[in-house]
This record gives C-alpha cells, structure tokens and sequence, in this order.
C-alpha cells in the first residue's frame, strides 16, 4: 500500500485541487492516498487557497475586517461635520470621562487596600473564615470592592463634571444675551 509520502508534492497538490474542487463525495474507491491527502488539507484556507478564492486574512485576529470598518469610518466622517461649539461639547465630555476615570481609579486603589487588609486578616485569624473562604472568595471580595468603588466614583465625577459644564454654559449664555 502506498503512503502519503511516497507520491510526489505536485502530485499530492494536484490531486488534492482536483477533490477540492470537486468536493470529497466525488472520491472513487480506489484513491485512498488522494483522500488521505485531501482530508488532511480539508483547512478553510487550504479550499480557499485551493480553488483561487480571495481569502481574508485575519492573523489570528478577530473582530471587524478592515475592509468593513474602512467602509464604516468613510461613511461616519462623510455624514457630519462638526461645528466648533460642537468640538468643544466633545472635548468637554472627553475631558469629563479622563477626569471619572482617574477619580475612579484612585477610589478602587484605596477600597483595594482597605478591603484586602481586613479580608487577608480575617482569613488567618478567625477559624469560621480560615475554614470558607478560599483564595477564590478572597479575590472575589476584595475585587467587588474594588470595582463598586471604581464606578460609583467615576459616575458621580463624570455627573458632576457635566454639570459644572452645564452650568458654565448657562452663565456664559446669559453673559451673551
């Protein structure tokens, strides 16, 4: 019996583009070799290779291709253009979200600290926490700490910047009029 590897490569890449091609039902009795190697190449990008089609080339990535989010960024920059007022909106919320951001983070730093030095001492001196809280329930704790304190503070900084930001429109609206 002939193995794969006793047929030469042209053949081997010739025969597997034919049942490609064809499919694997068209595979006749007598060509186990060829369907051996057609099945080990039986790769999405082995068919696409095989039959010319054009094949997306991702590099282990995913997400959007770039063909589609090329054609989504040329419609969004070709529907709206931005007026200055409209820019400075922007950059007024960005500046808000950086501004939550950073309070937030500050936040879940001091609620790690706070949360972590009671829980790690809880776990070694009280048995009924020794015996319940494994390293899982402690990660947990201190981690649901961390992330409460993070988005309560950045919500109310984010809140509270935008109204600072409102206000300061009001006063500059009634300074115009």
């Amino acid at each position: 019996m002939a193995h794969v590897s006793d047929v030469p490569q042209t053949t081997q890449k010739t025969n597997c583009e034919t049942i490609l091609r064809s499919g694997t039902k068209s595979l006749k009795a007598e060509q186990p070799m060829v369907a051996a190697v057609a099945l080990a190449a039986h790769t999405d990008r082995a068919k696409r290779a095989a039959l010319g089609l054009q094949s997306h080339n991702f590099r282990g990535k995913m997400g959007i291709p770039s063909e589609m989010r090329d054609i989504w960024i040329k419609h969004r920059e070709a529907l709206v253009i931005a007026s200055p007022a409209e820019e400075q909106k922007v950059l007024r919320a960005r500046n808000c979200t950086q501004e939550g951001v950073r309070a937030g983070f500050k936040a879940a730093s001091i609620a790690c600290v706070a949360s972590a030095v009671p829980t790690l001492v809880a776990v070694r001196a009280i048995p009924w926490a020794k015996a319940n809280l494994n390293y899982t329930a402690q990660a947990l704790i201190i981690s649901a700490a961390s992330v409460a304190a993070y988005f309560i503070t950045a919500d109310k900084t984010i809140l509270e910047c935008a109204r600072r930001n409102a206000q300061f429109q009001e006063t500059m609206r009634r300074q115009s009029n």
